[in-house]
């Protein structure tokens, strides 16, 4: 197109953008609609204007010769042109009320969105509910009472303090940084919700089987192995550091479910802002067990064989109700 028309103004609206992925879903959805089948661009979707009027709506897997024809082609209404692997549309869009629709998106002056108020506290419970099932996971709750244990003996209670919140806040800048990057990679795939949906339901059923009383193994073999002699040896706030960063990445197969549900939801109908809130939010509430417990033990004396018992004599209501949740969760990050 620049080398075509090199006087031509060229507007580009980039896709790590939440925002801007919104209006980009909607077109494809409008197009779906309009031609009762799926468009999906392999190149970067392209508003043709002339005289301020769209004209033509294309991606950018054009040759020199198709771009003549679509800017330079005399027509009534909007040319729709997509030619890809397995997509061939060629036709003329005359309804005005779709033109106006088309225009104002690719133009953003139609909202893509719902009002942003409604939208952040539409999807406050979802995103909190995600993150109650992410935070009494068993996987992390274990790994963080066996770490307490091997604090405590070794350094005390006061120790366990500045570890036990070491641990904590490395769970959250990792959870966080891990967060705004995949918001971005789910955001970038209009159809990602539907194999997040699959993934959360089959991770459900697992926990319902689990909690059935046939055991499953959640995490590999090796990533727990290596996770436990890093708790064992986080005798300092660093090393309780280090190792609250490897239980975040290790046991992010076991836990991850949940996350990408809210992510998922996030990165397709919540604005930057909005995002970045509840994202937030969602990853002060998976930290909120492990910076109570250590202070329980702190400041009650709450001893960790007490809650290591309790919590295996709760697993399979816990299990029950997180392969609910999480089943729960896939319908609706499919709505």
């Amino acid at each position: 197109m620049n080398s075509t028309y090199p006087n031509n103004k060229i507007v580009v609206y980039d896709m790590w953008d939440p925002e801007n992925v919104d209006y980009f879903n909607r077109i494809i959805e409008a197009l779906n609609q309009t031609f009762s089948r799926e468009i999906v661009p392999y190149q970067p979707l392209v508003g043709v204007f002339e005289s301020n009027a769209l004209k033509a709506i294309t991606d950018g897997a054009n040759s020199a010769e198709d771009w003549r024809q679509i800017v330079e082609r005399q027509h009534e209404g909007v040319l729709v042109y997509f030619k890809g692997v397995g997509i061939y549309v060629n036709q003329t869009l005359e309804d005005p009320a779709k033109i106006a629709l088309f225009e104002g998106l690719f133009k953003k002056i139609v909202p893509a969105t719902d009002n942003s108020s409604v939208n952040f506290f539409s999807l406050l419970v979802p995103v909190a509910v995600a993150a109650l099932v992410d935070a009494v996971n068993p996987c992390a709750f274990n790994s963080f009472v066996v770490f307490l244990t091997f604090a405590l003996f070794s350094v005390g209670r006061r120790g366990v303090l500045r570890i036990g919140l070491s641990f904590s806040a490395a769970v959250f800048i990792v959870y966080f940084s891990l967060g705004l990057g995949l918001i971005r990679f789910l955001g970038s795939f209009s159809q990602i919700k539907y194999f997040v949906a699959v993934f959360a339901g089959t991770l459900g059923v697992l926990r319902i089987i689990d909690a059935s009383g046939r055991e499953i193994k959640f995490v590999p073999q090796a990533f727990a192995e290596r996770l436990k002699g890093r708790l064992e040896s986080a005798l300092t706030p660093w090393g309780g550091f280090v190792a609250g960063a490897l239980m975040a990445a290790l046991i992010l197969p076991c836990s991850s479910a949940p996350y990408f549900v809210a992510l998922g939801l996030l990165s397709s109908k919540a604005t930057a802002l909005d995002g970045l809130a509840l994202l937030v939010l969602y990853n002060l509430i998976i930290v909120l067990p492990f910076v109570t417990l250590t202070l329980g033990i702190y400041a009650f004396s709450v001893s960790t064989m007490d809650i290591k018992l309790w919590a295996k004599g709760k697993r399979r209501w816990i299990n029950l109700s997180m392969g609910i949740a999480l089943i729960i969760l896939s319908f609706i990050i499919l709505i």
